[in-house]
């Protein structure tokens, strides 16, 4: 790509920026909106901007580069439409931009995620479908983004997202086609949505070594996010809802990162270490957490006739965790390494018996022979050879 192009895209992804933080300086933030979820929104509109800017200026021919650099800027806009609203309901005399970016904003946020989640599975990690098969699924779902967002466009009365000011655009009756629209978006995403799924599934099936890590790094940064908004969905009140809205908005910012680093291919087969570790860590704190809690209730049961209450019990449950954390984080990552991490789990179990091999043997050919074995087995090079020095002895 030619300097002026590349200068260009990160021209726009600055411009998104600086178009977000006024809008964080411009106008209040409403209470659904606290500073610390405006800063995760902002962190994660980013990394779908600067990721979508590396690609797009890498790989300038796969499309899943320029629909994180368009989304960030669909998003960046929908941000600035929260400020053009402020000015627009509060300002006797509005800037004359104000109400038309405000009508953008009322619907540009969930086209612009339904891009996303739909386009991206389809494309990723090539840029090309799976076949010219799949090209109804990227029309139907093109029409299902469409429809999503004309009940806010063309409803008249107020704006979503400026309650004191009508759609300048609205069409009078247009009110008793929204639950049509909307009824018929529900069933067109839940035809979408899967199917972008079931892609991602079948390429990664179908697909080479190198596809597979890219797969898998897509899909455990998506996994991450759908498990944290799922649990704040089904826990809608509380610190449990909270901690799963910041911990979805983490992920959502993780999404744009694992697909430039598949594309991009920079440290691909990490994945199955990361992903190893990562459901280990989880088991051990889920064992250890149930271990604290029954070891604090059984010890303050035994205690509390003698000492009444105290902190002997969890200072005891305390270290009995720190005692079990080495020993089961070794076993638990052992057993998920079988699973998850396959090739490292080989790969230290071939290397640990040709290390006994050695302790034991003393002919110098039955060691070339087990060392080519070894890296027959783990390598599976096309031709492996091993030279030893004349009159060399062990």
């Amino acid at each position: 790509m030619t300097g002026w192009r590349a200068a260009l895209i990160w021209l726009v992804v600055a411009v998104d920026l600086t178009v977000a933080l006024g809008r964080y300086v411009g106008a209040p933030l409403t209470p659904d909106m606290p500073p610390s979820a405006f800063v995760l929104f902002l962190v994660m509109m980013s990394s779908f901007g600067l990721v979508g800017a590396l690609i797009v200026t890498r790989r300038r021919h796969n499309p899943v580069g320029w629909i994180l650099w368009v989304a960030a800027t669909l998003l960046a806009l929908s941000m600035a439409s929260d400020f053009a609203a402020y000015h627009a309901m509060n300002d006797p005399v509005a800037p004359p931009w104000a109400v038309p970016v405000a009508w953008l904003g009322s619907f540009l946020f969930v086209p612009t995620i339904g891009m996303v989640l739909v386009f991206v599975p389809l494309l990723f990690p090539d840029g090309h479908l799976l076949s010219p098969r799949w090209r109804w699924v990227v029309a139907f779902s093109a029409i299902a983004i469409v429809v999503s967002a004309l009940p806010s466009m063309f409803s008249p009365g107020p704006l979503s997202n400026a309650h004191g000011v009508d759609n300048p655009v609205g069409i009078p009756g247009f009110e008793r086609l929204v639950p049509i629209l909307n009824a018929a978006n529900v069933l067109m995403v839940a035809v979408a949505f899967p199917l972008a799924i079931a892609a991602a599934v079948l390429r990664y099936r179908r697909g080479s070594s190198i596809e597979r890590q890219q797969v898998k790094w897509f899909a455990a940064a998506v996994g991450l996010t759908g498990v944290c908004f799922g649990l704040a969905v089904l826990v809608p009140e509380g610190p449990v809802a909270e901690f799963g809205w910041i911990v979805g908005l983490v992920g959502m910012t993780t999404v744009p990162i694992a697909i430039g680093i598949a594309i991009l291919r920079y440290r691909l087969y990490d994945i199955d270490r990361i992903i190893s570790r990562t459901i280990g860590y989880l088991i051990v704190t889920g064992i250890l957490a149930v271990v604290f809690v029954g070891a604090v209730l059984l010890l303050g049961a035994i205690l509390a006739p003698q000492f009444g209450e105290n902190p002997i019990a969890v200072a005891v449950s305390t270290l009995i965790v720190a005692a079990l954390f080495q020993p089961l984080r070794r076993r638990v990552q052992s057993v998920v390494d079988r699973r998850f991490n396959r090739a490292r789990y080989d790969a230290e179990r071939m290397t640990t018996a040709f290390a006994a091999t050695l302790r034991n043997e003393v002919d110098l050919g039955a060691v070339a022979t087990h060392l080519l074995a070894t890296v027959d087995a783990g390598l599976e090079p096309t031709i492996s050879n091993v030279w030893i020095r004349p009159g060399a002895t062990l």
